[in-house]
């Protein structure tokens, strides 16, 4: 079995999707919830998000990148309902996107350890006076932000929809030839998240 996502039935993927002129060609980035302790459907989900995006979030976001929509899919994966939620929330921060490969980088923290216990978001928006030009974020933007995305973290977990990261499953060959199987793990919950002081880049958002 390739490598996929294994997200069985009470968690779902959300994953937001920018436009902008800041973004010709877009962006988006993706997490999950545990979305048990809610118990809505996928609709509720995605305006839940919405909502804690918009109350702490979107104040950091450049005017020229928008929040154009949030897709939910429910697991499990091959059949579980999905909605994509209308969002239109134009960033309200009033410094001018940096180039569209720039981003904010978020990571998300578990209690499991090494590489498959961390995931992170590069999140688009991030002013361009923001950053230093050495690629710093601004030690005042810097704790502005790292607000933002704890209260975000903790407007989830309020909705009834605590945020997590899954991990894949199935069966892939590493550089030394070898094959790799890795077992299915129900997704981890995200204790935290950490705004990285170092702005980091994406390439494929500046160009195709």
């Amino acid at each position: 079995m390739p490598l996929s996502l294994h997200l069985p039935s009470g968690w779902a993927t959300c994953s937001l999707r920018f436009t902008g002129t800041a973004l010709p060609t877009g962006a988006a980035i993706t997490f999950q919830v545990n979305h048990q302790p809610s118990g809505g459907a996928p609709v509720d989900t995605g305006n839940a998000i919405l909502t804690a995006w918009n109350a702490h979030i979107d104040s950091t976001i450049a005017a020229d990148v928008t929040l154009a929509d949030i897709h939910v899919k429910y697991g499990p994966i091959e059949d579980g309902p999905f909605a994509v939620v209308a969002a239109n929330s134009v960033g309200s921060d009033t410094a001018g996107a940096d180039s569209p490969n720039v981003a904010l980088l978020v990571r998300k923290n578990t209690t499991m350890g090494g590489r498959k216990g961390m995931g992170r978001m590069y999140v688009p928006g991030l002013g361009q006076t923001r950053v230093t030009n050495a690629g710093v974020v601004q030690a005042s933007d810097l704790t502005v932000r790292e607000t933002a995305w704890d209260n975000f973290h903790n407007a989830l977990s309020t909705a009834g929809i605590p945020m997590a990261l899954a991990h894949s499953a199935g069966t892939y060959v590493n550089k030394a030839g070898e094959t790799v199987t890795l077992p299915e793990i129900n997704p981890s919950t995200v204790t935290g998240l950490t705004v990285q002081g170092t702005a980091a880049t994406q390439r494929r958002r500046l160009r195709r």
